[in-house]
């Protein structure tokens, strides 16, 4: 990677880039690994889970190329069916954390062009 100028770098997460270090090159089109965290979250659907993929989604929303984001989409309409309904009855029920959580997942489906109804 010697031959990429820092213009043509964008630094992802924290911390400083050190030389002699590792260096990731994510192509345009990739899926950047949100389908995983969409995964990761279907196992176990909480709200800790729900922020880190909320987290992760605005970090690649926020790269300067387009995700190919199909999988993540996929897995998270899945949801929709499946986890979504038993939270918003939780939700209607006045339950806060309910709530709060039915508002993050309509944010993340957004975020990742999914209707959330």
């Amino acid at each position: 990677l010697p031959e990429l100028a820092p213009a043509d770098c964008t630094q992802v997460g924290g911390g400083a880039p050190r030389q002699g270090f590792p260096r990731g090159v994510l192509g345009p089109g990739t899926g950047l690994g949100v389908a995983s965290l969409v995964d990761r979250f279907a196992r176990s659907p909480d709200t800790e889970r729900l922020e880190q993929l909320a987290e992760f989604v605005k970090l690649v929303a926020a790269l300067p190329f387009e995700a190919d984001l199909w999988t993540a989409q996929n897995g998270f309409y899945a949801l929709v069916e499946q986890v979504l309904p038993q939270m918003r009855t939780r939700a209607e029920a006045g339950e806060p954390d309910a709530i709060a959580w039915v508002e993050r997942f309509r944010a993340v489906g957004d975020q990742l062009a999914v209707a959330v109804p």
